[in-house]
């Protein structure tokens, strides 16, 4: 079917000062299409906007749906810049942990010195550490919750760095409950970030376990980052907003940090443990922040300076023991190192943070505690400030009862290095909160059609029983009356009838006591009823959701339940074969970009990372190291950016396996790869590693994206109606070849005559000028356009009526505006053509334009033919003296009645007698002709 562009435009207008700064954010466009179906089943996810996405970007750990719908349920996902996302050590079965570090690892000639995910010291990772007292072979093992995966096409991808002389090992597994199951098993040294993928099976009820393997000395740091399941839905194995813990049963997902054991095995609580003494040498689920200028570490024994830090931790109280402490020596005075602990969900009125400090030292600055709320501000709960001499000190900060919240031990550097500040034995203590509202049962994403009922539960539980209360996607509270209503026991359910689209979004439940509040959301997805299958589609009721016709298949005909083969012998080169001209011998080689076993057809093309310049091929090629190719079925494929490599990685499927700065004409948040976008229309940019592009100035625009140059941006013009421009729609343009019409301005393409007419020239504006009938040796196809219709859906048609339109091709009918809606004339072709009655139309259309060009011509024509008249008979005139000027003709003459003087400088020059005929007026600047002129030719 045809194709028609359309586009839209903000245009922002300078106001008179400069407080007129205006901005716009998060543009996109939902449920656009008039298909329901608009995403392959297969092939695309379909977010809850409506947009279609590659099913191969679900949960990629960036949201390419407007909505961020296709990251929503990808529960193992993590990039560590903000936790580890319930990846966690598991204790018993290992020797030591992995850390949360960013920056360079202590050990040289191993470990990375930028993380992944933003390629700086600012971003965060995953890593082991080997060095003393690790030995050959001890294990760290890394767990993800229990999981459950729904799709097929799942891959795990994560990027790990194992750099080292004497590298160890690192171990990816599944384990589900009938054993391990081994995916990978890396042991060679791999300088730099490296791109891991392995396939995994749709599963009910399995765990990720990362295992690093210590070598034969420090220098076998290893490292993961950006780690995540993509190309399917993942999710707790207990199911939406639900936790699964270790041990496999399930309790509600607001149960997980709330300072009491929920699981019997107490998993739930597993990252973010209640007390810290550190003698695991790890910090305990708190963490360094990244505002920090200096970090906490574990530490025994004396720290380096005299005269400041502890000799020996608390717990022990021996050199053996373990404490944290910040170094005092390489920060300069008002430097903080800020340790943030897990996020809570509620905490008991009662709650406090118990701890020991040693602050000891000439310098000592100060040691602050505050509680950071979810969305709000910090609050200080403690400050001690200066020396408080030899000794580990008893210090307690009361929290209270609060929700969602984390607490920060902020160590303030001194005036020099004899201001070392360390912590032991942190314990929250009396922070469990009885009888608080917890939601039990929490709603689960729905959807439902156009008219039909829709309804959301949630059950809690608490003491006090709580109040519930549901908001809609607009965060209003929701009535216990109207279409869309609380009802239920408690008002536990949501209730939504004669549902319409614009009730799509994601509905909040909130249950609320005297002691905590709890609340859990569900996403409601409100689709048009089923619409017939498509051209090239079918499905068993000829109704949405369709699938395309397999290889080897067509369909002509929408609304069709199964699909027609090709003869025998013969097959398509894809799915969706839409006539059997498609079908061909299967004997014919693959094309290139194609392969199969045989090296004929039927062929498959070739997978992203690969590529295929030749034909008959029994396999593809894999990209070369530093080129990449993200789409499938290509014939070669493209380089990284200037400037950029994948690090030696052949097969690479993704620009984002290009590391390095980001060149001129593009952009990324850090300036380096991966993310770098190239500008866009419009923009420039002549520098590598910029963090934005630079907009044109005085209004002008570039010929595409990527522009290196301020000399890129230039002045154009908008192609005129039967004219295009390809790929700016603006000038130099081209007109319409015959057979073809434009009547838009700034059009990339033209319009194909239907029914096989044609156009008697070039540069055709209408569809009307499709005159010239086809050749009766070729039969037209007179199948009516969209915009039109007719009885049967074949020519001759006639126009859509105002105020309906008709996207399809053959049909029968026109589909009517939506209510309150109008076209603005005759023969509208989208559902864009519809607007609201009390909009006016904005500006001519090129039709008009045309019309009002015409006959200005006409008059500018008849006005040229008027002068030149004019000025042949003035010439002929002058050389036939017949022109009469007379002062003394009487007013009575002239008939202007007795006693009056003719007015001055009357003349007629089409008489010699100034008393026969009339008279032609002519006036100077002052009123009359000067008299004094004595003949004509002075005239």
């Amino acid at each position: 079917g045809s194709t028609y562009t359309t586009k839209f435009e903000f245009v922002g207008t300078k106001g008179p000062g400069y407080e007129g700064d205006i901005a716009i954010d998060d543009v996109n466009f939902g449920q656009c299409s008039y298909l329901l179906d608009d995403c392959d089943p297969v092939s695309e996810f379909k977010c809850y906007n409506g947009q279609c996405v590659d099913a191969s970007k679900l949960c990629d750990l960036k949201e390419d749906c407007y909505d961020g719908s296709d990251e929503r349920f990808c529960d193992a996902n993590c990039n560590f810049e903000e936790g580890t996302c319930g990846w966690h050590n598991i204790a018993g079965v290992d020797v030591f942990d992995w850390t949360r570090y960013r920056g360079e690892t202590a050990s040289i000639g191993t470990g990375p010195r930028v993380d992944h995910t933003t390629l700086t010291e600012e971003g965060y990772y995953m890593y082991i550490e080997t060095s003393s007292p690790r030995k050959l072979g001890d294990t760290a093992v890394l767990v993800s919750h229990w999981l459950s995966l729904t799709g097929t096409g799942c891959v795990l991808s994560f990027f790990y760095h194992m750099e080292g002389r004497t590298i160890g090992a690192l171990l990816i597994e599944t384990e589900q409950s009938t054993g391990k199951t081994v995916l990978k098993n890396l042991t060679g040294v791999a300088d730099g970030w490296q791109h891991g993928r392995v396939p995994l099976t749709e599963s009910k009820e399995f765990r990720i376990r990362i295992t690093g393997i210590a070598g034969s000395s420090y220098e076998s740091d290893i490292a993961i980052d950006d780690v995540s399941i993509r190309g399917c839905k993942v999710m707790s194995s207990c199911g939406q907003s639900r936790f699964t813990c270790d041990d496999k049963t399930c309790v509600s997902a607001d149960t997980e940090c709330n300072f009491e054991k929920d699981c019997s095995d107490g998993s739930d609580e597993a990252i973010c443990p209640a007390k810290c003494n550190f003698e695991d040498k790890t910090l305990c689920g708190w963490v360094n922040s990244q505002s920090s200028d200096i970090m906490w570490q574990t530490h025994q024994g004396p720290t380096s300076s005299l005269h400041t830090g502890p000799d020996a931790d608390h717990t022990k109280g021996d050199a053996s023991g373990t404490y944290a402490y910040v170094e005092a020596s390489n920060a300069v005075i008002g430097n903080e190192a800020v340790l943030v602990s897990s996020a809570y969900v509620r905490s008991a009125a009662s709650c406090k943070l118990n701890f020991y400090a040693y602050m000891y030292g000439e310098h000592i600055g100060s040691l602050l505690v505050n509680v950071l709320p979810e969305g709000g501000r910090k609050e200080l709960l403690l400050n001690e400030t200066g020396d408080h001499g030899q000794g580990w000190k008893a210090f307690s900060a009361n929290i209270g009862a609060r929700t969602n919240f984390q607490v920060s031990l902020v160590a303030v550097m001194g005036t020099s290095f004899k201001g070392d500040i360390a912590i032991d034995d942190v314990v929250f203590q009396d922070c469990a909160l009885s009888g608080g509202a917890v939601i039990t049962g929490p709603p689960q994403d729905t959807s439902g059609l156009v008219d039909s009922e829709v309804k959301l539960t949630c059950t809690v539980s608490g003491s006090p029983y709580p109040t519930i209360t549901w908001t809609d996607p607009t965060n209003r509270t929701v009535a216990a009356s109207g279409r869309v209503k609380q009802t239920g026991d408690h008002g536990s359910i949501l209730d939504i009838t004669e549902a319409r689209i614009s009730d799509s979004g994601m509905y909040t439940c909130t249950a609320h006591n005297d002691k905590s509040s709890a609340s859990a959301s569900a996403h409601v997805t409100i689709t048009e009823k089923p619409q017939p299958c498509p051209s090239g589609r079918s499905s068993a009721t000829g109704t949405t959701p369709c699938k395309n016709c397999p290889v080897g298949t067509y369909q002509p005909q929408s609304g069709q339940k199964s699909c027609i083969s090709c003869p025998s012998g013969q097959t398509t080169d894809r799915d969706g074969s839409t006539a059997q001209s498609e079908c061909h011998d299967t004997l014919q080689p693959c094309s290139v970009g194609t392969y199969s076993v045989s090296g004929i057809q039927p062929c498959q093309p070739c997978s992203a990372g690969t590529y295929q310049d030749g034909t008959g091929q029994k396999t593809c090629k894999q990209c070369k190291a530093d080129t990449y190719q993200d789409a499938s079925g290509s014939t070669q494929c493209k380089d990284c950016p200037a400037g950029q490599s994948t690090q030696g990685h052949a097969g690479s499927d993704s620009v984002d396996d290009c590391v390095g700065l980001c060149p001129a004409g593009y952009y990324s948040s850090t300036g380096s790869a991966p993310g770098c976008t190239m500008c866009k229309k419009g923009y420039y940019q002549d520098k590598a590693g910029q963090t934005s592009c630079i907009d044109c100035p005085g209004g002008n625009t570039t010929d595409g994206q990527g522009s290196t140059s301020l000399n890129d941006c230039k002045s154009y013009n908008k192609c005129g109606a039967g004219t295009y421009n390809p790929d700016t729609g603006h000038t130099p343009c081209t007109p319409c070849a015959i057979g073809y019409f434009s009547s838009e301005v700034g059009a990339f393409q033209c319009r194909r005559c239907p029914g096989g007419y044609s156009t008697p020239d070039k540069g055709s504006t209408s569809r009307k000028d499709c005159t010239v009938a086809p050749p009766t040796t070729q039969p037209p196809v007179m199948r009516c356009q969209s915009g039109t219709y007719s009885t049967t859906g074949n020519m001759p048609c006639t126009d859509c009526a105002k105020d309906t339109y008709q996207p399809g091709v053959g049909q029968k009918s026109c589909i009517p505006c939506p209510d309150e809606q109008v076209t603005d004339g005759e023969g509208s072709s989208y559902l864009g053509d519809c607007h609201a009655k009390s909009e006016e139309q904005k500006g001519l259309t090129a039709g008009t334009i045309s019309v009002i060009g015409v006959i200005a011509g006409i008059v500018i024509i008849v006005s040229l033919v008027m002068l030149l008249l004019f000025v042949r008979h003035r010439r002929a005139n002058a050389a036939n003296p017949r022109l009469v000027l007379n002062e003394n003709v009487t007013a009575s003459d002239l008939g202007y009645g007795s006693g009056q003087s003719a007015p001055r400088g009357f003349m007629n020059p089409m008489y010699d007698d100034p008393n026969n005929g009339p008279t032609i007026e002519m006036e100077t600047t002052h009123g009359t002709m000067n008299p004094s002129f004595q003949t004509p030719d002075e005239v």
